[in-house]
Parts: C-alpha cells; structure tokens; sequence
C-alpha cells in the first residue's frame, strides 16, 4: 500500500511544503496618496473640495492623520480611480472650516485615509 500511494503521497507533501514558502500575490486594492495643490494659496473647503486641486505623488505621507487644521494628503483607495490615476467622478472629498480661521481641512473621502496637517 506504501508503494502504491508513497510517490503521491510525497508528492503532496512537496507542493504543500513549497506552497507554505512562496510569497503571496500582492493585494490589487491598495492605496495612492494625493497631495492638495492649493490654487493661489487657497484652502477655502470649496477649493479643497475640487478633484482637480488634488495631484498623484510617489513617496510617502509627509503630513499626520491626527490633525483637523489645514487640508495636506490623502491616501485613496485604488477602487476610487480611473484607470489613468485620476479620481473617480463618484468620489467625494468632505472639507471643514477651522475654527474661524477660513482654513479648511478635508473631514472625510469616500475611501481612504486623510492626512491633513498644522498650520
């Protein structure tokens, strides 16, 4: 009986081993971070509102997540885009005014992760 099912049995013992070492395929859904490009210094929430003030960047996060003063980044989830990188009509950028300063920050994205920063 060990001759009979030894070679496949080892072999099953082989492509499962291997397959405990190989690494995963990578997540299709990650994230791209935006940078907000204040149009003549703006950030009024209606201008940071505006996809189009919005650009792709490379690199990492240079603002914290942690603070509601002025709009900086954003990471958006790679489902809230086009093919060409550019955001999705349905996505949806919530911005707030700090305190009475007239200086917006974003509240909220329809995916993501927020990274607005300090004065």
């Amino acid at each position: 009986m060990l001759r009979k099912y030894g070679i496949g049995l080892l072999a099953l013992f082989i492509a499962i081993f291997a397959a405990a070492f190989t690494n995963p395929a990578p997540n299709p859904l990650g994230t791209k971070l935006f940078r907000y490009a204040a149009p003549g210094g703006s950030y009024a929430v209606p201008d940071i509102q505006n996809k189009s003030n919005w650009s792709l960047v490379t690199g990492s996060p240079n603002c914290p997540s942690d603070v509601d003063q002025r709009a900086c980044e954003m990471d958006v989830d790679q489902s809230q885009l086009n093919p060409d990188n550019s955001l999705k009509s349905t996505f949806t950028i919530s911005a707030s005014q700090y305190a009475s300063t007239g200086v917006g920050y974003v509240s909220s994205i329809t995916a993501g992760n927020i990274h607005n920063t300090n004065f």
